[in-house]
């Protein structure tokens, strides 16, 4: 029983870091493009691409914060 809550903690850490590595690709994403958009002084498509990034931080500090706490059960 103890092992099947350490593999079913370990897959969730998994799902956890596979997430949060997609959020961090569109992060970056999303600043090359923010960057783009201040190059060719459209300063309000750059505003969108940064209040986009502030969503993904806000979720990206949430899985870290869950994977934090299944990494302390291990």
């Amino acid at each position: 029983m103890v092992l099947d809550n350490k593999i079913k903690t370990l897959q969730k850490t998994f799902e956890i870091r596979a997430e949060l590595s997609d959020l961090h690709w569109h992060w970056d994403m999303l600043i090359q493009l923010e960057q783009a958009h201040v190059d060719e002084e459209e300063y309000e498509k750059a505003q969108v691409a940064l209040m986009q990034r502030a969503t993904l931080r806000r979720r990206i500090s949430k899985l870290e914060k869950q994977l934090k706490k299944y990494e302390d059960t291990l």
